[in-house]
């Protein structure tokens, strides 16, 4: 598995601080470096889907449910 860059990384924190407070926005909370790797890792809100695995959320989908999630995506993406 190939590293992410860290130039990747720190536009993706600068991406996120930016979105902040925007609508359907994951909120960063904090961002760390593992000290022996210095591999930074972000620190996001935990988001509960009630699903302990995602694959699992997706099949219980109705044509309702996937309209309404895709709405909300694309709310996301034009803030």
């Amino acid at each position: 598995m190939k590293p992410v860059k860290e130039e990747k990384i720190n536009r993706e924190i600068k991406i996120l601080q930016i979105l902040k407070g925007g609508t359907n926005i994951i909120q960063l909370i904090d961002t760390v470096k593992d000290v022996p790797s210095d591999i930074p890792a972000l620190i996001m809100e935990y988001v509960d889907s009630g699903f302990e695995d995602f694959r699992e959320m997706y099949k219980t989908f109705s044509d309702y449910d996937v309209r309404y999630y895709i709405y909300e995506i694309l709310k996301g993406l034009d803030f």
